[in-house]
C-alpha cells in the first residue's frame, strides 16, 4: 500500500506528468505553498507546469494568487478561489479584537488596538505604505515599548494592528520588489475584501479545509491533517465527518471517491525527476518523509551527514530535494559564491538527475538568482549543507 500511496500522492501533486494552467489554476490543484521568504513556491510551480518567475510574479501583481495568513496562522501562497478560506482558517472572521498575552502584559487594550487599526486604514487611503512610512505618518498614535517590549517581542503596537487588519481581509501586503521570496512589504487597502461574503461556521470552514487537503494528496492520516490544520484529533475527525472523509483502514482517511481513485490508479512506468524546494507541498503538507523514502533507500538516507538530514529527522528536510516519480532520491542546494548547484543522489537514472540539475542551474542564473530555504538563508548560513554536499559529490 505504501508504494501505491506514494505514487498516488505524486500524481495528485502533479509530479508524474506536467500540468498546464495559470499559477492560480496550478495552486488550486496542488494546494497552498508555504512562503516564509523561501524560493520553494517558485520551484513548485516551475516543476509542475514549467512556469517562469515573471509569469508567477505577474499573477501575484494581478492578485490572482496571494500570500496570506492561513492554516495555523502561517503564511501560504493561495489561489484567489481560496483567499477567504485561508483567512478564515487563520482567524475566526467574527472574533472580537482582544489583546494577546504579551500585549496585555504591556498594557495594550482592545480599544487601543481598534483605534490604531482605524488610524492605519485612514493612513493607507492615499496609497500603499511600508511600516516605516506608517510609523512616521501615525506619529504618537503608535506606542513604542522600549526594552520592556523587546523582552516580549513587541517593540511597537503597529505590527499587531497590521496583522489583524490583514487577517480580516481589510488590507493586504505587497512585496517591495514584487517577488514571493522576500519578507519586506508595503501595505495597501483591500476594497475587494475576500471575507465580505464569507458565511461558513468554524466547523464548516475546517471541513472545507479537510476536503481541500485530501484533494491535494489523496488518502491522509489523521496526524497529517492535524499538523496541517492545527486541530485536535476530535476536531479533525469532526471536519472529516462533515465532508464525507471516512476511515479506510490502516489510519488512512479518504472520501469514497478518492479511495476508489487510489485503488484504480496505475503509476506510469516513467518516473520524472524534479528538483523541489525543501518546503514543497509534497513534503510539507505531511511532515512525514517515511512515505517518500523507499525501504531500499533507507540505508542510504541514514548514512548521509547530519547536516543534510536535519539530525536524521523524518519530518523536515534540511535542504532542497530531488525526487524520481514520488521517491525522494537526493538532496541539493545552490552555492551563490561558485554559482553552482551542489547535489547528491541515489536515483536509478543518473543522466536524468544531471539533466534536471543543469536545467535548475540555468533557471537560477536566468530567473531566480538564488534558492533560499527561508528569507535569511544565505551563503554563510548554508555552509554546513554546502560542505556536506561537496563531500558527497567527491565520493559519488
Amino acid at each position: 500500500m505504501i508504494d501505491q500511496l506514494r505514487a498516488f500522492r505524486a500524481h495528485k501533486q502533479g509530479l508524474l506528468s506536467p500540468l498546464t494552467g495559470t499559477p492560480e489554476e496550478i495552486l488550486t490543484q496542488i494546494g497552498w505553498c508555504r512562503t516564509v521568504g523561501a524560493t520553494s513556491p517558485y520551484l513548485a510551480l516551475m516543476a509542475r507546469a514549467g512556469l517562469t518567475r515573471p509569469t508567477i510574479d505577474q499573477a501575484l501583481a494581478d492578485c490572482t494568487i496571494h500570500e496570506l495568513p492561513s492554516a495555523r496562522g502561517c503564511a501560504y501562497l493561495l489561489p484567489k478561489s481560496d483567499f477567504a478560506l485561508g483567512l478564515a482558517c487563520a482567524e475566526d472572521p467574527s472574533a472580537p479584537i482582544t489583546p494577546s498575552s504579551p500585549e496585555r502584559k504591556l498594557g495594550i487594550t482592545g480599544v487601543e488596538i481598534e483605534a490604531l487599526m482605524e488610524a492605519v486604514l485612514i493612513a493607507l487611503e492615499p496609497g500603499p505604505r511600508d511600516p516605516q512610512q506608517l510609523r512616521d505618518e501615525l506619529g504618537d498614535k503608535v506606542r513604542r515599548f522600549g526594552d520592556e517590549g523587546k523582552k516580549r517581542g513587541i517593540t511597537t503596537d503597529l505590527p499587531g494592528a497590521l496583522g489583524r487588519l490583514q487577517n480580516k481581509g481589510k488590507i493586504r501586503r505587497i512585496p517591495v520588489n514584487g517577488r514571493i521570496d522576500v519578507e519586506r512589504y508595503a501595505y495597501t487597502l483591500w476594497p475587494d475584501n475576500p471575507l465580505q461574503s464569507f458565511t461558513l461556521s468554524r466547523e464548516e470552514t475546517f471541513a472545507q479545509l479537510a476536503r481541500r487537503y485530501e484533494s491535494w494528496l489523496g488518502p491522509i492520516t489523521l496526524a497529517e491533517f492535524q499538523w496541517f490544520s492545527g486541530l485536535s484529533a476530535r476536531a479533525a475527525k469532526a471536519a472529516f465527518a462533515l465532508t464525507g472523509i471516512i476511515d479506510q483502514g490502516s489510519d488512512l482517511w479518504a472520501h469514497p471517491e478518492t479511495w476508489a481513485e487510489l485503488q484504480a490508479f496505475q503509476a506510469p512506468a516513467e518516473k520524472p525527476i524534479h528538483l523541489l524546494g525543501s518546503i514543497d507541498p509534497y513534503f510539507l503538507y505531511t511532515k512525514n518523509l517515511r512515505v517518500s523514502i523507499r525501504p531500499e533507500h533507507q540505508d542510504r538516507w541514514q548514512k548521509l551527514p547530519s547536516a543534510l538530514t536535519a539530525q536524521d529527522s523524518l519530518a523536515d528536510l534540511a535542504t532542497h530535494a530531488i525526487i524520481e516519480g514520488g521517491d525522494l532520491v537526493g538532496l541539493w542546494h545552490y552555492d551563490p559564491e561558485s554559482k553552482e548547484v551542489l547535489f547528491t543522489h541515489w536515483a536509478s537514472e543518473p543522466t536524468g538527475v544531471r539533466k534536471a540539475v543543469d536545467a535548475m542551474q540555468a533557471a537560477i542564473e536566468m530567473d531566480l538568482g538564488d534558492v533560499r530555504i527561508y528569507s535569511l538563508d544565505s551563503t554563510k548560513s548554508r555552509q554546513a549543507v554546502l560542505q556536506a554536499l561537496r563531500e558527497q559529490m567527491k565520493s559519488q
